[in-house]
């Protein structure tokens, strides 16, 4: 049993954003067999994905990019891929691509996976990683202000950007988004889930910050 397992209701297209070798979307709780697709960057990823589930479509993208109409999917759903990418970016892509009355479904990094990470990476004297643990806390805390976020500020050719979320910068980076019914539930030490709702009546929704 996976720490964190998605399921799914009444949809008929769901887009796995950032999926790496697919297991969330494959092992979501799903009703019926509505067609899926997973997007990430990283290609060996996604052929490990192609041949352990033949029956899911995969594609390389940049999830602040998607490659997909407006309205496209009827959920959305990211297991800790949103927290590598400008959350209110990603978040707003999220809602293009969703149908209205689509929900998404999100987990993201709590403080305490940048705590923990931090302790190991002291300990080994990693500095250059702890230096970077500042750069990922600072991100959270500018999140949590509703302030915008930053990019790594050297030069990477594997990662560009990172971030942890606090459930308030998370609920209102959604609310910023247009989305409605914002919540975030199911908390472990290191991440939590953030879910939203693309109404089809606009101002409709309530507001929730943790359940």
């Amino acid at each position: 049993m996976r720490a964190i397992q998605f399921k799914i209701k009444g949809a008929s297209r769901i887009l796995d954003l950032g999926c790496g070798t697919g297991w969330s979307v494959a092992e979501a709780e799903i009703d019926g067999t509505p067609i899926a697709i997973g997007i990430d960057r990283d290609a060996p990823a996604l052929r490990q994905a192609a041949v352990r589930y033949p029956r899911i479509s995969f594609a390389a993208a940049d999830g602040l990019e998607l490659p997909f109409a407006d309205g496209a999917f009827d959920c959305v759903i990211g297991h800790v891929s949103v927290p590598y990418m400008d959350t209110r970016q990603a978040l707003s892509e999220i809602h293009r691509v969703l149908a209205l009355g689509g929900r998404f479904y999100v987990t993201l990094h709590s403080f305490g996976f940048v705590w923990d990470r931090f302790r190991y990476s002291l300990s080994h004297a990693n500095w250059r990683d702890c230096l970077f643990m500042g750069y990922v806390a600072l991100n959270g805390i500018l999140n949590h202000f509703g302030m915008l976020q930053i990019q790594v500020p050297w030069k990477s050719r594997t990662q560009t950007f990172e971030t942890f979320n606090t459930r308030r910068g998370a609920v209102l980076s959604g609310v910023h988004c247009g989305f409605e019914s914002v919540a975030t539930d199911y908390k472990s030490r290191i991440f939590f889930r953030l879910s939203g709702l693309r109404s089809a009546n606009p101002g409709s929704g309530i507001r929730e910050i943790g359940r």
